[in-house]
């Protein structure tokens, strides 16, 4: 049998169909769901790969080359890649054109999946060491190391830090250089928070936890009703707890935009980590 040479892959174009391009130069063909990076025309376009092959209708010589393969794995998850081309063919929409869409904004450019690192500032010890013999003219040092030694958790953002002091990106810089000052890589999505105690719920309330609790695992539309400030969203609020404790997902619709940022706390607070928020009053950045 021999090896497959050709990917097929989606691109953002209006047309409705699969373009195909030579994969024979790589040591790997890419998977069925990760983005490339391949010519079109004068330019260079991310597309999306949606099958292999060995042959094509045109002749080999005639298919460029995948320039660059920009995700190691799929980048699309199989039940979602499944979803969006069955919208394309049941809408006869271009494949190319939902799966971009399908896409935050900064991934339909040729740029890493992976999040950027998220780091914060601690003083070393020999910041510590330099804090008691700094000299006077150097105050920006001085005041940059003294608000990392009395910081809560003991380390800053650079923006905290800016807020503070207008140069501190420069004086950051120099002191990492010394090494009186160090970065500390932090994971936003799984950064553990001080949870909140849950209050006690009040008889009504547990009778609409109960009734959720019992249909778990099957699907039971529920109407939690009650006025402003009877506390339904503590029953929300228990009902993700206890969902997420077997392993699972939460899904919370909010009416208005507005409220996002209050919900975000409360939820944070109780469940002890960040949320993924989507909504569209937010920036790719």
């Amino acid at each position: 049998m021999s090896a497959k040479r050709i990917v097929q892959v989606a691109l953002p174009v209006r047309l409705r169909r699969l373009f195909d391009y030579r994969v024979d130069h790589l040591a790997k063909v890419p998977d069925t769901g990760a983005r490339v990076l391949v010519p079109l025309q004068k330019r260079k376009v991310v597309g999306v790969v949606c099958a292999s092959s060995e042959t094509s209708a045109l002749p080999l010589s005639k298919l460029k080359a995948v320039s660059r393969v920009l995700d190691d794995k799929p980048l699309l998850p199989k039940e979602l890649f499944r979803l969006l081309l069955w919208a394309a063919a049941y809408y006869h929409h271009p494949i190319g054109d939902v799966l971009q869409t399908a896409l935050p904004v900064r991934l339909r450019r040729d740029c890493p999946a992976e999040p950027r690192p998220l780091y914060l500032w601690r003083i070393s010890d020999a910041g510590r060491e330099r804090l008691g013999t700094i000299p006077a003219r150097y105050a920006a040092q001085r005041q940059v190391l003294e608000l990392l030694l009395g910081a809560e958790g003991g380390a800053l953002s650079s923006q905290s830090l800016s807020s503070a002091l207008p140069n501190a990106t420069t004086v950051l810089a120099r002191l990492e250089t010394q090494g009186f000052v160090e970065k500390v890589v932090v994971d936003v999505p799984g950064l553990p928070r001080d949870r909140e105690t849950a209050p006690t719920l009040n008889r009504a309330q547990q009778a609409a936890s109960v009734s959720l609790e019992e249909a778990a695992g099957t699907y039971a539309p529920f109407l939690l009703d009650g006025i402003t400030g009877s506390g339904k969203t503590e029953v929300y609020l228990d009902c993700a707890c206890r969902t997420i404790a077997r392993g699972r997902q939460a899904l919370v619709l909010v009416p208005e935009i507005a409220l996002t940022p209050q919900l975000i706390a409360r939820f944070e607070g109780r469940l002890g980590s960040a949320l993924a928020v989507l909504h569209s009053g937010l920036t790719d950045t």
